[in-house]
């Protein structure tokens, strides 16, 4: 039986305090998919030169730089998708994404709600249920 191929996700936020729980360049396996993880820009340029992925998820917010990172990711990877990781309401979510106009490197934005170990879990459910759709609808159309 053929191995499926392993999805894998880029995962860069800014947060000092979940650096004992994900530390830099932690992978965390999840149902097959591989979860990478940088706390910074640096390292989440390092990791996007040293691999391919499925998908990238940026974060928007302080420090800046990571609107930046998402774009040169777009120029690079087009056909990656790439989410914005934005904390606060979805609110804020409309102001990210109209605010970078026709410059917009994001597929989408995901906001949350609360900071924490419980928000960095969900929104790596989320991102994965993304690619599970994804790659549902590429086999009903024939593509693989």
């Amino acid at each position: 039986m053929e191995e499926q191929p392993r999805k894998r996700i880029l995962y860069h936020w800014f947060n000092q305090y979940l650096s004992d729980t994900y530390p830099e360049g932690r992978v965390i396996n999840n149902g097959g998919v591989e979860v990478f993880f940088a706390h910074n820009l640096e390292t989440a340029e390092k990791l996007l030169r040293q691999g391919s992925y499925d998908l990238i998820a940026a974060h928007t917010g302080d420090p800046p730089g990571g609107i930046e990172f998402a774009r040169e990711a777009r120029k690079r990877y087009p056909q990656v998708l790439i989410i914005g990781l934005q904390g606060g309401t979805n609110y804020l979510r409309d102001i990210v994404i109209k605010g970078l106009g026709e410059d917009n490197p994001f597929d989408d934005v995901i906001t949350r709600t609360a900071i924490g170990e419980q928000a960095i879990t969900r929104n790596i459910r989320n991102l994965i249920q993304i690619l599970e759709k994804i790659e549902s609808h590429q086999k009903a159309a024939g593509v693989t």
